[in-house]
């Protein structure tokens, strides 16, 4: 039985699988698919920052991916950076363009959220299965009884 559930959910799959393919895009040709938000940003900084997003999002999906015990601790540690960094995105993107900014902000917000979310319920999980696993281990041996 696993206590620590995997993230399988096609949503989230999904969700950061698009935030690899756009950092990867931007990476490759920054002028063309970066938004106005990372542009504003001094060089190289726009492309350290979608660096950043793209290989959290990344290591959250691989993390996914695997389906271990490995693999979960693998998805929340790419899940801490990619909600910083979504919720600063997402914060720069209003300072920048205001409230034309509010809807892609809005989404950061949520990816931010989401992201917390998600790690809570692995660190949850952990500490469950800690418990889980002290209860056991006090248990009494019932096969030579």
């Amino acid at each position: 039985m696993k206590l620590i559930p995997s993230g399988r959910e096609p949503f989230q799959i999904t969700v950061l699988a698009a935030v690899v393919l756009y950092g990867l895009a931007a990476l490759a040709d920054f002028n063309r698919f970066a938004t106005s938000t990372l542009r504003v940003f001094p060089d190289p900084w726009g492309r350290v920052f979608i660096a950043g997003f793209a290989l959290s999002a990344f290591a959250a999906l691989a993390g996914m991916i695997m389906g271990n015990v490995s693999g979960v601790l693998i998805e929340r540690i790419g899940l801490w950076p990619l909600a910083g960094i979504g919720a600063w995105y997402g914060l720069w993107s209003l300072g920048v363009n205001g409230s034309r900014a509010l809807g892609f902000a809005a989404f950061l917000f949520a990816l931010a959220i989401a992201s917390i979310c998600r790690i809570w319920k692995i660190r949850r999980a952990k500490q469950l299965s800690g418990v889980a696993a002290e209860l056991v281990a006090r248990a009494p041996d019932e096969r030579t009884s």
